[in-house]
């Protein structure tokens, strides 16, 4: 994903902004019920490696689910209600190349890469 700098940026005097878009890795997803806003996690299984986890779904539930992609050094993710009838989401990744650690996680870079697939 592509973040542009946004404007309005206060910065010291003799000083000027010099806008560099961003570019931030898809490093996890979270599925929730209903709007994510209301902290409805749901919880996810894993394989032993920790490197595929998915969500089964009942395609006959009324309910909304909504995905949520975390993306590398941004604080928030996006969401979006998955349309109904589907059966499972499936998160995988893949960790070539570890870059390091910030904040405590692993960085995700254009070597390693997360897929998230809802069908």
């Amino acid at each position: 994903m592509d973040v542009e700098p946004r404007p309005g940026l206060r910065v010291p005097e003799g000083w000027r902004p010099c806008p560099q878009p961003e570019r931030h890795w898809l490093r996890g997803a979270s599925l929730f019920d209903g709007d994510p806003a209301g902290l409805a996690q749901l919880r996810d299984d894993t394989d032993r490696g920790g490197r595929r986890a998915w969500w089964d779904l009942d395609p006959r539930s009324p309910q909304t689910w909504h995905l949520v992609c975390l993306y590398e050094g941004l604080e928030s993710g996006l969401t979006a209600p998955l349309p109904a009838g589907l059966r499972r989401c499936t998160r995988e990744t893949w960790r070539e190349a570890a870059r390091g650690a910030r904040h405590g996680r692993v960085v995700i870079g254009p070597d390693d890469r997360v897929r998230v697939v809802c069908r």
